[in-house]
């Protein structure tokens, strides 16, 4: 890509910031370093609360209002370049058809399951789900109410997937899709997203530079304290790892289960700096999501930073996380395989170093902002020239 690009970005942030929000932001600040020009165009789903069930179903489905004022946007900005990262809620599917109406193509950053899942997360009653992946008519997601655990948003979210489905928005309006791992491109395939537009570019982090001491004394949690991140599997494996103490930061609804533990220090929502500073002290971290993650930023946060990361063995970590070489990874949801892989990381200090020297290569050589950059400008040289070919990285 020889020329500077205008970009317009867009995103529905959530009530809770979360790994999508801080994408979407660095994204931008990467492009505008390398000489773009770029427009954010943000909503927040908070309005809907103000609404409504039925109008702000209507919402979801076709925001009209939001049509017409992306495609004044549009208009006046004359962009070369749509990148969406997330349309679910007040933003709607609508502004594809403003960009597509007027010849702008547009790329679509998948950072969760929402096209195949109506909770987004592929897990329901806690476990893994995929009833609904691949299925026309994701029946199963409505009567399991899997969409906040009610009948009506379900019945909307079911509404929203189906219908884009049938008038083929997810096929024709988008140019590009970009998934964040091989793991979930294949699961989109399977969902019915069309395999030659989806392209693996993983999210980056900006360098904190990698730590001065060569181990630390703690493990370390950061993360939504929920039941599909594993917070109850790592609270269980901990009450038998009470020689190892462990710091966790965040917030959630099972914030309640790690109060009061005597090796479990509960340090809260933690900004940036500290965060990184916390993380750069732990000996290892650790990721025991249950769930399918689509990209932990915690994983190549640690990277960057030397530490190595003790992960659940499926979803994006076993795509991020090299057992024995950039940390260990244990089978999902099994305390006692957790508790025996966490407790040989612990005794081997040697091992420890070198693996997180090794991650730090591996965030040097795939996460980096340079990297990303690069692997971000063939995917919207692929779009901006309407080229069939198919760069590295395209699941096809």
């Amino acid at each position: 890509m020889s020329r500077p690009l205008h970009i317009v970005a867009v995103h529905g942030s959530y009530q809770w910031a979360g790994g999508e929000d801080s994408v979407f932001r660095d994204e931008q600040s990467l492009l505008r370093e390398h000489g773009h020009t770029v427009t954010g165009w943000e909503k927040s789903n908070s309005v809907l609360e103000d609404y409504n069930s039925l109008r702000a179903l209507s919402k979801t489905i076709w925001n009209r209002s939001s049509y017409i004022e992306f495609k004044t946007l549009l208009r006046k900005t004359k962009p070369d370049i749509v990148h969406c990262h997330n349309t679910f809620g007040i933003i709607s599917p609508s502004i594809y058809y403003a960009a597509s109406s007027l010849n702008i193509p547009v790329v679509q950053t998948l950072h969760n399951y929402r096209y195949c899942c109506l909770n987004a997360i592929l897990f329901r009653d806690g476990t893994v789900c995929e009833d609904c992946v691949g299925r026309a008519v994701p029946l199963a997601g409505i009567i399991n109410r899997c969409y906040r655990g009610r009948m009506l948003p379900s019945l909307g979210m079911f509404a929203l997937q189906t219908l884009h489905r049938a008038v083929g928005t997810w096929k024709r309006q988008i140019d590009a899709y970009i998934v964040l791992t091989h793991s979930a491109g294949e699961r989109f395939a399977t969902a019915g997203l069309p395999a030659d537009k989806l392209f693996v570019k993983p999210n980056f982090t900006f360098d904190t530079g990698e730590r001065d001491k060569t181990e630390g004394d703690y493990v370390f949690f950061s993360g939504r304290l929920s039941e599909e991140k594993g917070v109850k599997l790592l609270v269980e494996a901990w009450e038998k790892l009470d020689n190892i103490p462990l710091k966790i930061a965040g917030k959630g609804p099972q914030e309640e289960l790690v109060k009061n533990r005597d090796n479990i220090e509960l340090l809260g929502w933690l900004g940036s700096d500290k965060l990184v500073e916390v993380m750069k002290g732990a000996k290892f971290i650790i990721v025991p999501s249950v769930c399918y993650e689509q990209f932990p930023m915690a994983v190549i946060e640690a990277f960057c930073c030397g530490v190595p990361v003790l992960a659940s063995n499926h979803g994006a970590m076993a795509d991020l996380v090299k057992a024995g070489v950039t940390g260990e990874t244990f089978e999902a949801d099994n305390a006692a395989d957790l508790i025996a892989a966490a407790g040989r990381m612990w005794l081997n200090d040697e091992s420890c170093v070198r693996m997180g020297k090794n991650a730090r290569q591996e965030y040097e050589k795939r996460f980096s902002p340079d990297e990303n950059y690069r692997q971000l400008m063939d995917i919207y040289d692929v779009v901006t020239n309407r080229s069939d070919r198919i760069i590295d990285g395209a699941c096809s």
